[in-house]
């Protein structure tokens, strides 16, 4: 950070900061501060070197702004004081000023705005005339603290009133936007943001499900208004999965352990319409760009591995499966490695080297789901074709009372997606009681004929399945309660995912095996 050197002995700067009095590097404000502002950054996947720098300032006049010419985020210390007050959500607060000014880097660095506003609170002839631009602000702020496990959307008009106050803003209307005029926009960005967070969770189980079309259409949705590496990298799993069910230059059925930050891929039925090549050109695009907001991302180098693979391409496979073992962290991220390097060793003839890729990622982590799919790609080189798993769907579990049977109707409130010549997309969200449910429709054009498929999560930890399953259960718990039933593991970075098809069950479970959230799904 160039202004660390100055703020460890916390003086003025006057060189383009216009004389104000920065607070050391050692102060306890600026450190908290740093310290939000890491999670931020940590929830986009953001590691570049050209981010700005972050100081806290004596200053009482602006609340928080953003310095496009000294690449600089300052945060004022009265309002720093206004967000401790707020005791346990004080971090939320912090976030959501911090993710704000953030917002004006990116709208001028990357997404191509005029980068004109950068203060927190803006004067009313401003605040016209780039109100988009601020709400867009608010809305990523918002996101981006909830992917960092923060309540800021909760607590905005909360905190908005303390900065009201504590800046004596009420009594300087001639000069500021009213502050219910303020919190009817924030309320604006609240009921936004939680579609988007709806959209996003509900993608994450699309994927995992294997419903591919689905998924790809609500990431894309977000990537117009939430740019982060995760959803960059889940766009590229989603066409990539996809080509590996278009098989085009060889009869073997290998699972690939693909890594997505939710979850990981390794065998659907896809439904995700084109040609493997333009599949892959879609994931390698997608993949790249995650790369370019954080070059040592382990997880998108494995992805774009098999993308390499898939294209035949053995050199720049194994090249990249090289940096990604370079900067791999962990036995699992070594085992998935392990892994691909057998499946392009197979795809290049040379069967032994395959073999002993396969038994060394079991060495390099013994448990789900790497066993299994080690195991399932040796059987796969001494058979051209796997055999399908068959079964009857049965879906008797039910959350809230609702059948999926009597929700095959189109909602005025639904959001439209991605729409071809041939299919309208549109997804509708809706919270209940005790779960969320989302309704995914594809119209065809040509015979009209509509298709539905449902998620239903839960959000009360009581809620049982019909088998006495509820959060907070065991992983040998769910097995007992389900043995015999055909079952798929899809492992993500916090656990994996225990999927029950002929019951319409999903299972998530952390790193422990405890039981975080349960899902029914259906389609019809």
């Amino acid at each position: 950070m160039k202004y660390n050197l100055l703020i460890a002995l916390g003086i003025i700067i006057s060189n383009g900061l216009s004389a104000q009095k920065i607070l050391s590097a050692l102060h306890p404000a600026q450190k908290h501060c740093e310290k939000v502002y890491k999670k931020l950054l940590n929830s986009i996947g953001d590691n570049r070197k050209t981010l700005p720098d972050l100081l806290v300032t004596e200053r009482k006049k602006r609340v928080a702004s953003y310095r496009s010419k000294d690449n600089v985020i300052l945060i004022e210390k009265l309002a720093y004081d206004i967000c401790e007050k707020m005791g346990a959500d004080s971090e939320s607060a912090l976030a959501f000023l911090i993710g704000h000014e953030l917002t004006h880097y990116y709208q001028k660095a990357d997404w191509g705005r005029s980068g004109e506003i950068c203060h927190f609170l803006l004067k009313n002839e401003i605040h016209k005339k780039y109100s988009s631009e601020d709400e867009e602000a608010d809305s990523y702020s918002g996101f981006i603290s909830y992917l960092a496990g923060l309540r800021t959307l909760e607590i905005i008009p909360d905190f908005l009133e303390k900065i009201y106050k504590g800046y004596d803003f009420n009594n300087k209307l001639d000069e500021y936007p009213d502050l219910e005029e303020r919190k009817k926009v924030i309320y604006i960005v609240q009921r936004k943001v939680r579609k988007y967070i709806q959209m996003y969770e509900s993608a994450n189980y699309y994927l995992a499900v294997g419903w591919n079309y689905r998924a790809i259409s609500c990431y894309t949705y977000l990537l117009e208004f939430i740019k982060t590496k995760e959803l960059y990298n889940n766009a590229g799993v989603v066409s990539l999965a996809a080509a590996i069910e278009h098989p085009e230059n060889d009869g073997y059925s290998f699972l690939y352990p693909i890594n997505i930050d939710l979850s990981n891929v390794f065998e659907r039925s896809y439904t995700l319409e084109g040609r493997q090549e333009k599949l892959l050109k879609d994931a390698e695009n997608y993949i790249k760009k995650a790369l370019t907001l954080d070059k040592s991302y382990c997880t998108s180098y494995i992805n774009l591995a098999c993308v390499y693979d898939l294209m035949g391409n053995v050199t720049d496979a194994l090249t990249t499966l090289n940096m990604a073992s370079n900067l791999s962290s962990n036995n699992l991220e070594e085992a998935k490695i392990s892994i691909i390097r057998g499946i392009v060793y197979a795809h290049n003839n040379q069967i032994q080297k395959a073999n002993e890729h396969f038994e060394t990622a079991v060495q390099h982590y013994k448990g789900l789901p790497i066993t299994y799919v080690s195991r399932r790609n040796i059987q796969a080189i001494n058979k051209s074709k796997k055999e399908g798993v068959k079964y009857n769907i049965e879906i008797k579990d039910q959350m809230d009372g609702l059948f999926f049977g009597d929700k095959l109707k189109r909602t005025s409130g639904a959001i439209p997606l991605r729409n071809s010549s041939i299919l309208n997309t549109e997804v509708d969200f809706s919270t209940k009681a005790r779960s969320y449910f989302s309704r995914f429709i594809i119209e065809n054009k040509l015979d009209s004929k509509v298709s539905y498929a449902f998620i239903q999560r839960s959000r009360n930890k009581e809620i049982k399945t019909k088998r006495n399953i509820k959060v907070g259960d065991s992983y040998s718990k769910i097995k007992k309660a389900y043995d015999g039933m055909y079952f798929q593991i899809v492992h993500h970075r916090n656990g994996f995912f225990l999927l029950y098809p002929q019951k319409g069950l999903v299972f998530q479970l952390d790193q422990q095996k405890k039981l975080k959230e349960w899902a029914i799904f259906a389609e019809y």
